[in-house]
């Protein structure tokens, strides 16, 4: 083959693998279950204004850049913190980069994973065995688990959920959790054994204000200067 013919075949072998690559990437992207109001490139659009945001940030988007590491070690991720402060945008963001960097996510509310468990109890639906869901649940490189610590935490939920933060421990699979609640609520809500390999990997604080409640605030402050207009 002539260098020219050769140079030519090897251009579209890469434009071929590139476009591969890009729609398995984009499949995952639809398999993760990512809300629709988080979908896209998260980490770019957080609003770090305070020093305290920066650095959470820079930890964050570190876990991120580490994450062939933490794949390898299973360590893993949780953001804990009051309601509004960008927990899920947070975690959301790590999952999408996690993915256009080729890796497998998925994700889920942890009453979710509990409804998902036991679906399969009604074989009415064919929801498959409760072996098969922690099957998919464990497989994906990262799993996102959020709103962890909302329910009722009955002994049952608390099983569930405790049998799925050990298999993926065993199976070095990382996991972002997050929660409002703080570290010593959730060794209540989930047991002081899921908590304490929690801690294994690395606990985020984020303690500002609600962006929510800040924006309503400064709504309420706008039309206080213009009732008219308001």
């Amino acid at each position: 083959m002539c260098p020219e013919c050769e140079s030519d075949r090897q251009k579209h072998q890469q434009e071929k693998e590139g476009r591969e690559k890009r729609r398995r990437i984009e499949d995952n992207l639809a398999d993760a279950s990512i809300p629709k109001r988080f979908q896209g490139d998260l980490l770019n659009s957080f609003k770090a204004i305070t020093a305290a945001q920066e650095k959470i940030l820079a930890r964050v988007c570190a876990y991120v850049e580490q994450f062939r590491e933490n794949l390898e070690t299973g360590r893993d991720l949780t953001l804990i913190g009051p309601p509004g402060v960008g927990k899920t945008h947070l975690a959301c963001g790590i999952l999408s980069a996690a993915i256009w960097a080729g890796y497998t996510g998925k994700y889920y509310t942890a009453s979710g994973i509990i409804r998902k468990i036991r679906a399969t109890w009604d074989h009415r639906y064919g929801s498959g065995s409760e072996e098969h869901v922690l099957a998919t649940l464990t497989s994906p490189d990262l799993l996102i688990v959020d709103e962890l610590g909302v329910g009722f935490g009955s002994d049952s939920e608390r099983a569930q959920l405790t049998e799925l933060v050990d298999l993926r421990y065993r199976d070095l699979r990382p996991v972002v959790y997050v929660s409002n609640l703080n570290t010593n609520d959730l060794a209540q809500y989930l047991g002081e054994r899921a908590v304490d390999r929690m801690r294994e990997g690395e606990i985020l604080t984020l303690a500002w204000q609600s962006w929510r409640a800040k924006t309503h605030a400064a709504a309420v402050h706008d039309c206080t200067h213009d009732h008219e207009e308001c």
